[in-house]
Parts: structure tokens; sequence; C-alpha cells
């Protein structure tokens, strides 16, 4: 990861800006033929000049992750023709965003989750205003934080972690936002995503 001064200001990035940067990384990844494929979206939105990311607080009554913070997204299905379109279709599914209303900025490198399957990071800037119908089985609310406070390295930091099954590893931990904990891949793709705009 760049190290990075404390007062960068992102919100004077458009989002052709944000779409122009994205761009200058490969687009061809290395891709893990034996391990199932999912993908989720970063919704980017401005508001009162700032950008902000929305993330979902799963509910109880999903399988994995239970109660806690991340993207909108899950595993590719049979249909999907790329990884994009399994993220605005997750999105439509748990938040009921149409995907007309979302415009694709571009995708961040992929990355193994516990080597069970490989996720694939989706950028796209949710065209304001949008109502927002929440899932009620997969998402228990919404919430965003701003884009600025999420580039602060001093509102994240790695620390030490040890899994259920016994397992040490570091792992990113964001300080609490408005009681909202955002942490693991969730955070490691967020700070990916502030890496890839400086």
């Amino acid at each position: 990861m760049m190290a990075r001064s404390l007062k960068l200001d992102f919100s004077k990035l458009t989002g052709l800006e944000i779409k122009h940067k994205l761009s200058k990384q490969a687009q061809i990844f290395e891709k893990k033929e034996n391990v199932p494929k999912a993908a989720v979206l970063i919704p980017l939105f401005r508001q009162k000049s700032q950008w902000n990311v929305l993330f979902i607080h799963r509910s109880l009554w999903v399988d994995k992750h239970k109660d806690q913070v991340s993207f909108p997204g899950g595993m590719t299905e049979q249909g999907d023709q790329d990884p994009i379109e399994t993220a605005l279709r997750e999105t439509r599914e748990e938040l009921g965003i149409p995907s007309h209303s979302i415009k694709v900025l571009g995708q961040l490198k992929p990355l193994v989750f516990r080597y069970e399957y490989q996720i694939y990071p989706i950028v796209g800037e949710i065209l304001c205003p949008i109502e927002i119908t929440p899932s009620k089985m997969e998402v228990s609310h919404t919430f965003s934080i701003p884009f600025n406070w999420l580039a602060n390295p001093q509102h994240y930091s790695l620390k030490d972690y040890e899994t259920a099954e016994g397992e040490k590893r570091q792992v990113f931990f964001y300080r609490e936002y408005k009681n909202e904990l955002l942490w693991g891949i969730s955070a490691f793709i967020t700070v990916q995503l502030v890496d890839k705009l400086i």
C-alpha cells in the first residue's frame, strides 16, 4: 500500500477521472480456474460535494458473514456474463437499485478469500437521486461513509486477528464510524480503492 498524506481530498475528483485512474491498471487478471467466482459493488455517490461509499449491514438471516458490514455482492450465478453483471444483479437483489442507475467506473484486482472463492470488486457510481429498498432477508440496514474519511490513514490499521479455525493473520480494521465497524475483506478492498485513486 502506498504512503499517503492526511490532507488528501478526493472531493474534486469527477466520475470520469475516477474511471481514468482505474483504467490505468491492467485489466487482465489471473483467474483461479478451480475457485468459485464472486463479485461485489463498491457503490459511490456524491452528496454535498463529497464522494461517499454506500455499505450494507448484513442481516442475521444470511448464511455467511451475519451482522457484518460489507458491500452488496455475492456468488456468480449461471447466466451472469461477467463479474460486472454479477455485482449489478446482486446490488439489485439486495438494495433494489436498478442496473441502469449505476455507472460502472472500473474494477480492482480480484482477490481470493480463504481459498474459498475469488472476489471481483467492481466500482460504480450511483446516479442520484435513487430510492433504496433493501431486502429484509439479506440486509439489516444501509449507511454511508465519506470517502475522505475512509482515505485518512489515521482511521484504519492492520491488526492481528485469529479466525474461528485458529488461523492467525493480519486484517484491516477501521475505527468505528457512527457505531458501524468496517473490517476484514471489505476494509481491505476499501483501502485498495484509496490506493488506486491517489
